[in-house]
């Protein structure tokens, strides 16, 4: 099975051997036919260029007989062997390969190879290596007059094909594959890295004298992208904009790179500084000091965090406060290589969020607490939108922490609640639950979670596991049943308004029910909440006027 489109790899091989069919006819008509063929399926493992058996040789007979006068017939389907199957991780990786191959290949055949206007590049080249790159097509140590060349800036990307595609043999287990390639040289590195296997996809660190080099290759929708990096990478989890810079010496060193990395972004130190000691960040826009030394890992680690202050710069504005960033370091030994020439992976991130989960804007204090649960000072608050997810930095995360939250018409909390207690503080409840006030002291109990992500990120999510929003303009009691009990309660947050209009509930215009409702108290907000994790059974009844008809 070869791709018709041509593209740079077989996929699989099916072979018949020691195929043979007898067939015997008798005088009476009867007859019989026996046919029998040995198989065996061989799949094109792309990462080392040779077939592989998926299926080991089996031999299948099949016997067909019909009795004098073809009365009866009968049909015998034997198998002379065990059957045998190899799948491994490398089968289904080529699976992938091959299968890109094709997606691109159908894009650019028979296009026109000089049409610039609406073109499909099958591959694209970006430089995250920190440093401008020359590259040109071929595993040569230098360019040839006919190879494609072309510069590439630090940031920059490029797209690129190549003119010719491998012919068609024969015999597929015969031929000889050569995969496409590139070389790159960087400025300021004196060795040229050649054999870039553009169509592997997957991570691959690369040889460069003393050095190393990463190609991080993926297909973005039958494109292949190339990301040529350092072995020093740098993620910005932050929605702000920071500053990172690397040295090689303790205390006021001299810095031997800086550079800003906007929200949400990654980044590489060059690749002659990837060997640096040091790393030190701090926010963007010059109000804040460099936060203490981080040594670089020298021996591998996988999700190793530590906290960081970044402490006002002397001529920051008033008032301006520290910052504390997360900074996660993961090092990797590539396979075969040595310590040396680790993948260093730094990304950043806030000391932690809160997400609000409630349809209606949230105003949360975050405050530090002792070891009894005692309220301490406030360290933070913020005003999160409907929905949303707010940063903060304002905690390294070693103290417990306590979480007060309002909203509209719910003006007070019962009491803040523990959210947080740091690992090895045995005996702390966090809390599970907040209650909410409103001006009558009817309270509207929320859930409130501590939830970390794979990247370790901790996250405070607020949220209600039941909501009934009130748009009757009428006051609303609500009656749960469960249980061996049964209880009436009116709604929380039910605040009159003191224009007479209900904000956020639809309005009835000059309407006979809205002149009505004109002279009284309206009503909005958050009106009923149900839970924590607790089955609802509800009906609801308007009161106004009493023994209103169930809705």
């Amino acid at each position: 099975v070869n791709d018709c489109m041509g593209s740079t790899a077989p996929f699989a091989t099916l072979t018949l051997k020691g195929a043979s069919v007898d067939v015997t006819s008798h005088p009476d008509q009867s007859m019989a036919i026996a046919a029998s063929v040995t198989l065996d399926v061989a799949f094109y493992n792309i990462m080392s260029s040779c077939f592989e058996p998926i299926m080991e040789p089996w031999t299948l007979k099949v016997t067909a007989t019909e009795t004098e006068g073809r009365a009866a017939s009968a049909l015998k389907v034997e198998s002379l062997s065990r059957v045998e199957f190899n799948l491994s991780e490398m089968h289904l990786r080529g699976a992938v390969q091959t299968v890109e191959g094709w997606l691109q290949d159908t894009k650019t055949w028979g296009a026109d190879p000089d049409a610039v206007n609406d073109k499909f590049w099958p591959y694209r080249l970006r430089n995250e290596s920190g440093v401008p790159i020359f590259f040109w097509l071929g595993s040569t140590y230098e360019p040839s007059d006919a190879t494609m060349c072309k510069d590439i800036a630090s940031g920059g990307e490029e797209p690129f094909q190549f003119s010719n595609k491998r012919s068609l043999q024969a015999r597929q287990r015969d031929m000889s594959l050569e995969f496409h390639t590139l070389s790159i040289r960087f400025e300021g590195v004196e060795d040229v890295l050649t054999h870039v296997p553009v169509d592997i996809t997957g991570v691959h660190m690369l040889p460069l004298g003393d050095l190393r080099a990463v190609a991080e290759i993926h297909n973005d929708a039958g494109c292949k992208i190339i990301a040529v990096q350092s072995t020093f990478k740098l993620y910005n989890k932050t929605s702000n904009s920071l500053e990172a810079a690397v040295c090689d010496e303790e205390g006021d060193g001299q810095h031997l790179w800086m550079e800003e990395f906007a929200g949400d972004m990654h980044g590489c130190v060059p690749l002659q500084l990837a060997q640096s000691k040091y790393l030190q960040v701090r926010p963007a826009g010059g109000k804040h000091k460099l936060c203490a030394k981080i040594p670089v890992p020298t021996s591998p680690v996988t999700g190793e965090s530590l906290f960081v202050r970044c402490g006002p710069a002397d001529d920051a504005p008033e008032g301006t406060t520290s910052l504390h960033l997360r900074v996660r370091l993961d090092a990797k030994r590539p396979v075969g290589g040595h310590e040396e020439n680790m993948r260093i992976v730094v990304s950043l991130h806030p000391a932690l969020r809160i997400q609000n989960a409630l349809p209606y804007p949230i105003s949360t204090s975050l405050f530090a607490a002792s070891p009894t649960g005692i309220l301490g000072e406030q360290l933070a608050a913020a005003v999160t939108e409907e929905g949303a997810v707010e940063q903060l930095y304002c905690a390294d995360l070693t103290t417990p922490l306590m979480l007060s939250v309002i909203c509209k018409n719910f003006r007070k909390v019962r009491e803040p609640v523990l959210v947080f207690a740091p690992d090895g503080m045995g005996g702390v409840n966090v809390a599970k639950t907040i209650d909410l006030l409103d001006d009558q002291g009817v309270a509207l109990r929320l859930g409130v979670e501590a939830i970390s992500s794979a990247w370790g990120d901790l996250t405070i999510v607020v949220y209600a596991h039941y909501l009934v929003r009130n748009f009757s303009h009428l006051p609303l009691t609500y009656a749960v049943a469960g249980g061996v009990s049964r209880s009436v309660i009116s709604a929380a947050g039910q605040v009159p308004d003191l224009d007479g209009s209900v904000a956020g509930s639809p309005q009835l215009g000059n309407t006979p029910d809205a002149m009505a409702h004109s002279g009284g108290p309206s009503f909005e907000g958050l009106f009923a909440g149900f839970g924590p994790r607790s089955s609802f059974n509800a009906r609801m009844v308007r009161t106004d006027p009493p023994l209103a008809d169930k809705a």
